[in-house]
This record gives C-alpha cells, sequence and structure tokens, in this order.
C-alpha cells in the first residue's frame, strides 16, 4: 500500500505563499532524489468565473475530476472525495507515496479548511502542517501555539500529524519540542525578506503598464511600495530597500526630487509614472529624464490608488517565467530539509485500517466487480425503492423488488423518487405457485401440506427465500418493515447453516469518524455459550478477511484479565481460550473492556501485553443485551452510518436490516450481500 502525506494549511497564509509553493517543491525534489517514486495531488485550484473546473495533478499532468466550488455550498463535497480515493486505489501499486497539497481558504472560507480535514480523514494522511510567525512571536508563544494546534488536531478533529513546518523572521536554530512530538522534515525556516520579494517585470505584466526604460527590468525584485509624497523621507528610512514608488507623471519637481535620492544612495528599484496624458507640456522632458536613471520605469494612465488597489492583489506565488528566483528559494530551503525523514516511507505499507470513506469505496467497488442480483421482497417501502434505484444507476448490484408494480410505481410516484427502468418488479401472485411443491418437499418433516405452503409463500420474505433456494437470484435483503426474527426464521427454515457452523450470528459494520469496527452478535444470539461464543469469533474473523480487513478481536466482558470475577467473566474467558486453541493464527484478547480494547493508551495501562495494543476492530459482546445496546448506543449517539445486521455462518447471503436503516444503510447493505454472493460459489 502507498504512504500518504498531505500538506495541510490551517489558515491563510499569502503573505508567504511563494515560500510555501517553493517548500513544497523542494520536499518533492528531496524525495525524488531518493529514487522514490510519487504522486503529487492537488485537489482544487482557485476557481474564476471562466474556469469551473478542479484538478488532480499527477506528475505533469492535469486531470479534471469534474469538481468546482460551488458544488462544496451544495454540499456534494463527497464528489471530490471519491474522486480522490477511487485516484489512490486505482495506482496503489504504482506510487510509494501520495504527496496532497491541502486547499488555501478561498476568499477567507474556512469551510475548506475542514473540508481539508476530511480528505486527510478519507485517506488516511499523515499530515505536515505549515505555521508562520512573524518577528513579535518569541519561541515560548510558538511551542504554545504548536502544542494548542497538535491538540487540537490530534485529539479534537482525529487527525495525524507528521510534522510541522515552522517559518519565522527571527529564528537562527532549531525549536526543541518534546520527544516524539513530530518527525520534522523542516523543523523551521528562517524567513529571509529576499525570498519574499517580486520580480518588476511580473508586476509590469500584471498592472499592465507600459515601459519607457528597460534597464534591469530582469533583474529589479521588489520588497516595499510607497506613494511619493511629504513624509517621503520617513518612508525611505523605514523601507530602506528594493523599493517601488509610484509618481503622479505631471509632477515633474518630484521626480526630479526622486533623482536625487537615487545619487543619494537610496535602494528605488523602480519607479511608476500614473496619471499619464499625452498632451502634458513636460512629457518630453520626463521621458528623456528617464533614461539617465539606471532602473525601470513605466508609465499607465490610472491614477496612483488604482494602481496601488492592483498591485494589493498580487498573490505571491511561484511565477512560471521566474526561474531563477524560484531556483534560488528552493535551494535556501533545502538547506533546512532533514533527509532522514524519507526513511519512514521509503517502503509501502503492509497493512492499515481502512477509514470509512476507503471501506465504502471498497465495498461499492466489490460489489460492482461481483455484479450480483440481489431480491428485496419489501418492495413498497420507499426508502427500499429509492436505495434500489441507486444501486442500479451505480451498477452496485442488479436489484429486484416484490410486489404489485403499479403499486410500486404509485408510491414511487408519491415519494418523489425516479424508480430506474433497469430495476425488475416482479408481481408475487404471478409466481407464488411455482414454489408451493417444492416448499411442501422441503418442509415435509415438519407436517406441510400444499395449502399451508400456500399461505406460507403469501409471505413475501418467505418467497423470496425459496427464490435464493432456486438460485434464482443471488443474495437476499430485508428487514425496513419485517422484524429480525421474520426474515432469518425463512432462511433457517429453508436455507439452513453451512456444514462447518452450527449458529446464525451477525454482524454490525460501524464506520467511526476514523476508522471502521466490526460488532457482533448484535441481532440473532440472545445469550451464547462459550463454545457459541467462540464459533461467532471465528466467524466474524472470516467475514473481516472476506472485507480485507485484517481481524484483531477483542472479546468484551466488563473485566479486563483477572481484574474481575463471576459467571460472564469466566465466559468469555473460556471463549477465549478455545479460539487460541482453534486459530492460534488470529490475534486475541479476552476478556478485556471496551476502552482497553479500542484505546492504545488505555490499553498500555491495563493491558501492557495485550496483542491487541488498544487498536481492535472486531469486538465479540457476551450476550445480545449487551451487544444490541452498545451498536445503537454508538449508532445514534455518534450519528454514524452502522451497515447491519450482516448475517454469517447460513449458506447463502441472507441479510436483516435495521428498521431505522437510512437510504445509505440500505445502500452498502446490498453491496455487501452482494459481495458475499460472489464469495459463496
Amino acid at each position: 500500500m502507498s504512504h500518504v502525506i498531505m500538506f495541510l494549511p490551517i489558515n491563510n497564509i499569502n503573505n508567504i505563499k511563494n515560500i510555501i509553493n517553493n517548500t513544497i517543491l523542494s520536499i518533492i525534489n528531496s524525495i525524488k532524489k531518493k529514487k522514490i517514486k510519487f504522486c503529487f495531488m492537488k485537489p482544487i485550484i482557485k476557481i474564476n468565473k471562466k474556469n469551473h473546473k478542479n484538478f488532480l495533478l499527477s506528475k505533469d499532468k492535469f486531470l479534471n475530476i469534474k469538481y468546482s466550488e460551488h458544488l462544496f455550498f451544495f454540499e456534494k463535497k463527497e464528489i471530490l472525495i471519491k474522486e480522490l480515493i477511487s485516484y489512490y486505489y486505482k495506482n496503489i501499486n504504482n506510487y510509494d507515496i501520495f504527496f496532497i497539497e491541502g486547499i488555501y481558504p478561498i476568499n477567507n472560507n474556512q469551510n475548506f479548511i475542514f473540508l481539508n480535514y476530511e480528505i486527510s480523514k478519507a485517506l488516511n494522511a499523515k499530515n505536515i502542517i505549515p505555521l508562520y510567525f512573524n518577528k513579535f512571536n518569541t519561541i515560548i508563544n510558538i511551542k504554545q501555539y504548536i502544542n494548542l494546534i497538535y491538540n487540537y488536531l490530534k485529539y479534537y478533529i482525529n487527525l495525524k500529524i507528521y510534522s510541522f513546518i515552522i517559518i519565522h523572521f527571527n529564528i537562527k536554530k532549531n525549536i526543541k519540542l518534546k520527544k516524539n512530538f513530530l518527525n520534522p522534515i523542516i523543523n523551521y525556516i528562517p524567513l529571509n525578506l529576499n525570498l519574499i520579494s517580486l520580480n518588476i517585470i511580473n508586476i509590469a505584466y500584471y498592472t499592465k503598464l507600459n515601459i519607457i526604460n528597460k534597464s534591469k527590468i530582469f533583474k529589479n525584485r521588489i520588497k516595499n511600495i510607497i506613494f511619493y509624497n511629504n513624509n517621503i523621507k520617513y518612508n525611505f528610512n523605514y523601507f530602506n530597500s528594493n523599493i517601488l514608488i509610484l509618481i503622479p507623471f505631471n509632477n515633474i519637481e518630484k521626480i526630479f526630487k526622486i533623482c536625487v535620492y537615487i545619487f543619494n544612495g537610496i535602494n528605488i528599484n523602480s519607479i511608476i509614472l500614473t496619471n499619464f496624458n499625452k498632451y502634458f507640456t513636460n512629457i518630453k522632458n520626463t521621458i528623456n529624464f528617464s533614461f539617465f536613471l539606471n532602473l525601470p520605469i513605466f508609465i499607465t494612465n490610472k491614477t496612483n490608488f488604482k494602481i496601488f488597489k492592483k498591485l494589493k492583489k498580487i498573490n505571491f506565488k511561484i511565477l512560471k517565467n521566474d526561474y531563477k528566483y524560484t531556483k534560488k528559494t528552493q535551494k535556501n530551503i533545502s538547506n533546512y530539509i532533514n533527509y532522514n525523514w524519507i526513511k519512514d516511507f521509503k517502503y509501502p505499507l503492509k497493512f492499515k485500517n481502512f477509514t470509512p470513506k476507503q471501506f465504502l469505496y471498497k465495498i461499492t467497488q466489490l460489489s460492482k466487480k461481483a455484479n450480483k442480483s440481489i431480491i428485496l421482497p419489501e418492495g413498497y417501502e420507499p426508502r427500499i425503492l429509492k436505495a434500489a434505484s441507486i444501486c442500479v444507476e451505480q451498477n452496485i448490484a442488479k436489484c429486484i423488488l416484490l410486489g404489485n408494480p403499479n403499486k410500486i410505481k404509485k408510491i414511487a410516484l408519491l415519494n418523489n423518487i425516479k424508480l430506474n427502468k433497469k430495476i425488475e418488479i416482479i408481481n408475487p401472485k404471478k409466481i407464488r405457485n411455482n414454489y408451493i411443491n417444492k416448499l411442501v418437499q422441503l418442509r415435509k418433516h415438519k407436517g406441510i401440506n400444499k395449502i399451508k405452503a400456500y399461505e406460507a409463500l403469501k409471505d413475501n420474505v418467505m418467497l423470496a427465500t425459496m427464490m435464493l433456494k432456486s438460485n434464482e437470484v443471488d443474495g437476499l435483503l430485508s428487514g425496513s418493515i419485517n422484524t429480525t426474527a421474520n426474515t432469518i426464521r425463512p432462511a433457517l427454515q429453508i436455507i439452513k447453516t453451512s456444514p462447518e457452523n452450527s449458529l446464525i450470528s451477525s454482524i454490525f459494520f460501524m464506520l467511526l469518524p476514523d476508522k471502521v469496527l466490526i460488532y457482533s452478535d448484535c441481532a440473532i444470539n440472545i445469550n451464547p455459550t462459550a463454545k457459541q461464543l467462540s464459533e461467532i469469533a471465528i466467524e466474524t474473523a472470516k467475514s473481516a478477511k472476506l472485507f480485507n480487513i485484517e481481524p484483531k478481536i477483542a472479546m468484551i466482558s466488563y473485566s479486563t484479565g483477572n481484574s474481575g470475577k463471576g459467571k460472564e467473566v469466566e465466559k468469555v474467558k473460556e471463549a477465549t481460550n478455545l479460539i487460541k486453541k482453534k486459530r492460534p493464527d488470529l490475534i486475541i484478547d479476552g476478556p478485556i473492556q471496551y476502552d482497553a480494547a479500542t484505546t492504545p493508551y488505555v490499553s498500555k495501562i491495563k493491558t501492557p501485553f495485550s496483542k491487541t495494543k488498544g487498536k481492535a476492530n472486531i469486538l465479540i459482546f457476551p450476550d445480545l443485551n449487551t451487544g444490541n445496546t452498545t451498536y445503537k448506543a454508538v449508532q445514534r449517539s455518534a450519528n454514524i452510518i452502522s451497515i447491519g445486521p450482516i448475517l454469517q455462518g447460513i449458506r447463502k447471503p441472507v441479510n436483516d436490516l435495521s428498521r431505522g436503516a437510512h437510504i445509505k444503510d440500505i445502500i452498502y447493505a446490498i453491496a455487501i450481500t452482494s459481495i458475499q454472493a460472489s464469495k459463496n460459489k
């Protein structure tokens, strides 16, 4: 797997944007020197009225990803994040490092900062934070601010902080921070004022000035811009170098005074003569005079105020035709790069936990590849209709609805749902009789006859289960209206458990803000025995691997290790030992409390020798009461996507929905059912 590094601006630093841009290029050059394959990604560029396109940068190519600023305000930023994740997975084996430049605030819109956070979390990126400090900030101030930012981003926003880049006027040595606080790529850059100057030729092009003296036009650089006024001597003392001065064209006396200042050693780099009018009487004298000064001089018919207003809008950035300056800046910054940081990224990641968005992307891609048909017996439920339409439209699965076609279309119309034409709708009345004899044969040992079979098949879940048994569909999903018992009972009667399992159990995929956890069993088994609990855990590990999740199992209890006693603790302890004997290859710990299982620093205190190290991704609950209560509390309190219950231990994919399921929950449940079906054969 490729590493992801994100250059994450957290405030508007346009004043030194050229330093930031050159810093990025310097870091990239340091990666190139070590012959590491990398991809540079710029998710969004500043948008103007003529160009409503944003680009993804790979090497030297810009790829249009069909995302623009206005989409952000219509809450369609998911388009951008999905495209980034898609691009990442398509090229995951082509690069060692994905280097992403975060979005700078556009028009001081801080919402883009939060979009940066979402991109970073979606790709599980390690973040490099540039921080700029002016000459009034002391070392103590800087340390306090860095600590504040570090704690906010790591513990409140849940971002991975890799390094800070500190840009400062007065620092002449590294800032010593806490051990293990960060891995310095560039610990500091002493800000050289020569690095934030502008080339005069670029200023001339930007403000559309006419040139009347080209002397040193490609050499001189500007740091300060002033008007000619009564305090001109004071201004020269305060701004003592690289000055651009604006003077009205018709004031020949002031122009001659400027000549005197230049001869006396004032470092004026260039002059703009404003308010130009070709009918001025002294025009020839002024132009002739300009050639005696060995510096660039420009004329414009605009006023001082208009030119100054235009100059204030210049964005300090890398200029394409300013190669010498760019090279000089990068060379200066390169002196402060610590090349040892690259060692952390030289080898590909062996494994990393999926972020929620990566997981959702992965299951939709796997489902598209599977291309399975999923039967949905609750054809009159609007949420099912909407989810089925989205799934068919996005090629996630082939969806089949059970119900009267006219009634379904009417419900869709009333709920403003555009029912996809590719959805197959089957009227139960027209096919029910086809399964009577088969149901009688399957259930004759229970005394069922044709009349009872006909009555049983009036239930659409039973009818859908018979279709699955007959291999007419690949998977079944129900539960948005029906209870779990109504969904599972026909499956137990008709489909039955797989040969290696003695029971059916369930899992929930809990998509927390920064990780994906699997909860089991939260829907089926009321009070499993130690043996059943071990079977549930082993089957859950298999399910995790089906979705490319490396299982780390925690057997949850109210006690950690030997800290508590009781029947429930002993049951969990026995189940853990059974699993270790059956599957010694699995990473497992138990009995263990929830906080020690999922929080590294708590694990260090309570279970310092735990194999899960506070990073368990499978949580096995001791009974239904604990599991069901926990999953619903987490789902509703944290307002997260919870996919399930997904059934396991059954011969064919039959899955249940929570009756409170949202449309997104249903879509992803359909995708998971499709993936299970692809692995079932």
